[in-house]
């Protein structure tokens, strides 16, 4: 009974030091988020003082604010085709993810694939898919391009991490690669795959902002920001920069939170 007592208070203990550890780890990050814009405050308003470059954080703020009813529509503008092609690039990685594992000698030429893709320059190609597609297509296939390699070495990497003995127990038991997959391997896979998808959300928002720059178009933040630039305004143009990182970062934690959701214990394996 003692030694149990022990065991469970030691247990205790350890999750305390990590509590704290967290905390202090959360405070020095607040810390530093702090006199970063202390100091880019401070610099804004002397040294880059009258000069079309650096714009202070509180005049951002203010320019956002004030000129708030511009930015829905450029929002839209960006999101719509972002998400399209997000949901695509994600969707086809995964299948082509799970195809290489569960048919290995398909895997060699699904990397290599995913490899080219992935050093194509999105400029150079941007301007052939806007001469080929109509409408947001071209930058949503550039959303699409951003986030597909990523979300292809997620799947594989997630799927390959399931327990060896959990699939030897499954074939042992009668059971198939399509069995295994579904008992074993997608309920493994969860936590990797969804660490690897949060970087996905921001690629894509950054593929949907580089087709703005092909032009065609006449709505969305990366538009609005070079316009802006153009036009010397650094409190608007940090401003868009603000709204586009704040985008990126709500994407990041969105699917962080599903994946979360979706496999609890693995937070709980960590600890």
């Amino acid at each position: 009974m003692t030694e149990t007592l022990t065991v469970e208070t030691g247990g205790l203990a350890s999750l305390d030091d990590e509590e704290g550890r967290d905390l202090r780890s959360w405070a020095g990050t607040i810390v530093a988020i702090g006199v970063i814009l202390i100091v880019w405050e401070v610099l804004g308003r002397t040294y880059f003082e009258g000069r079309a470059t650096l714009s202070p954080p509180t005049r951002m703020v203010g320019s956002l604010i004030s000129e708030w009813d511009l930015y829905p529509r450029h929002i839209t503008a960006t999101l719509a085709p972002a998400l399209r092609g997000w949901i695509f690039g994600v969707a086809i990685a995964t299948i082509l993810g799970t195809l290489a594992v569960l048919v290995p000698i398909t895997e060699r030429a699904t990397l290599q694939f995913a490899v080219a893709t992935y050093s194509l320059p999105i400029i150079a190609i941007g301007p052939i898919l806007q001469v080929t597609f109509d409408g947001n297509t071209p930058r949503a296939i550039l959303a699409g391009l951003a986030v597909f390699f990523a979300a292809l070495i997620s799947t594989i990497l997630g799927l390959r991490s399931a327990s060896p003995a959990s699939l030897e127990l499954v074939q042992a038991l009668g059971g198939n690669r399509l069995t295994a997959l579904r008992r074993v391997r997608i309920p493994a896979a969860i936590p990797t795959y969804f660490n690897g998808l949060r970087i996905t959300g921001p690629a894509a928002i950054l593929g949907a902002v580089l087709g703005e720059y092909l032009g065609r178009v006449n709505t969305g933040l990366g538009l609005f920001m070079v316009n802006a630039a153009f036009a010397l305004q650094p409190d608007r143009t940090w401003a868009i920069a603000l709204v586009l990182t704040t985008m990126s970062g709500i994407a990041f934690f969105l699917i962080g939170l599903v994946g979360r959701l979706l496999a609890p214990w693995a937070k709980e394996a960590s600890t």
